[in-house]
């Protein structure tokens, strides 16, 4: 296991030079709250930068509140307040964000998962009267080990549907998420990402070395 670790690291690094169309490091921690009526209220906050000079591009804060309907499902409402800019502006703007969640996940056997993210966005932009409404549904295998330090290695695909223009506008793989347990209830997640969005110029793939932090 100590090999597949140092292989997995060696992995995360030697992916960045394949995509040096600004890739970026994302960082989030998401800290609980609260319980109340069986719903777990929790904060979170994201910072995006551009690898090539650590600028922010992103940040976003929100308040997520998330219930276990059973054994299998689960359900999540978010408000996300996210304030970012074009790679190559300086002008960051702002917008709002709902997100609706229904959440099955089915063990395959004792030690592996499958998990589905059904997610409803209704998004506000500045200074935009009209609203853009999205669905992403993200397919996650989750493996769990057993042993001590590492909690579950995982791998995931999502697409975004943009509901507001009919068309598929985003595709993100990651093809290794790693979580490390801290205490009980706590984790750390690091993950490497190849997303592509669409754009005038057709689709555009971008490399991603995310960190979170769950406490």
């Amino acid at each position: 296991m100590i090999k597949f670790f140092r292989l997995a690291l060696l992995m995360m690094t030697m992916t960045v030079p394949a995509f040096a169309q600004k890739p970026q490091l994302w960082q989030t921690m998401q800290q609980s709250l609260f319980d109340w009526n069986s719903v777990k209220f929790s904060f979170l906050q994201q910072y995006r930068f551009e690898m090539s000079d650590f600028k922010t591009v992103d940040a976003r804060f929100g308040i997520l509140a998330k219930k276990s309907l059973d054994e299998t499902w689960d359900a999540e409402i978010h408000y996300m307040w996210i304030n970012s800019r074009a790679p190559a502006e300086t002008l960051f703007q702002h917008r709002h964000r709902l997100e609706l969640e229904l959440n099955p996940r089915f063990k395959i056997c004792e030690n592996i998962e499958f998990k589905f993210r059904n997610r409803y966005e209704l998004i506000k932009e500045e200074r935009e009267a009209k609203l853009i409404q999205k669905f992403r549904q993200r397919q996650e295998i989750a493996y769990k080990p057993g042993i001590k330090w590492l909690k579950s290695v995982a791998l995931s695909n999502e697409i975004f549907y943009n509901i507001t223009i009919n068309k598929v506008d985003e595709y993100r793989l990651i093809p290794l998420d790693l979580a490390f347990p801290l205490q009980k209830d706590h984790r750390y997640k690091l993950y490497t990402m190849i997303r592509w969005r669409d754009s005038p110029t057709g689709w555009h793939p971008q490399f991603i070395l995310g960190s979170t932090l769950d406490w």
